[in-house]
């Protein structure tokens, strides 16, 4: 018993895009580039020989009077000058964090010693009549504390 296929739409709005959609964006492309297929073609590499960059831009610049590649040059060394601030500003603040690394570095070895010198101070204030760290911080704390009010 012999059986027949039968393509359901599905299928067949399947195999309808498998060849649309190829030839409308080929179609487009070539559209965009304003009938500048042999540019796209160098591009790719489907021409025989290798075309380089600089033939292509003379190709582009011929047939498109909108491209300048002065202008080109001058944004890419406007580029050059942004990278090279950018490089300086970075410079600047690896600078900045190593100089901040040393005092943070310092200021721990110093809170080290407030705090043993504030552990003997509490003892040694009565003696020497001057306030400790914690009773300075205290009276400062008071002080804020009144003038919010």
């Amino acid at each position: 018993m012999a059986t027949r296929y039968k393509t359901t739409g599905c299928a067949r709005f399947f195999f309808f895009l498998l060849f649309f959609i190829p030839i409308v964006y080929f179609g487009l492309k070539y559209l965009d580039d304003r009938g500048q297929l042999d540019d796209w073609r160098a591009k790719v590499g489907l021409d025989g020989d290798q075309n380089s960059v600089d033939e292509i831009l003379e190709r582009s610049q011929s047939a498109d009077s909108e491209f300048d590649v002065d202008q080109v040059k001058r944004q890419i060394t406007e580029l050059l000058s942004k990278i090279e601030n950018q490089e300086r500003i970075i410079k600047d603040q690896e600078e900045t964090i190593r100089k901040q690394q040393e005092l943070i570095e310092k200021l721990s070895d110093g809170n080290i010693q407030l705090q043993q010198n504030s552990n003997n101070g509490t003892q040694n204030s009565s003696k020497e009549g001057e306030p400790s760290l914690e009773e300075l911080l205290h009276e400062a704390d008071k002080a804020l504390k009144k003038n919010n009010d």
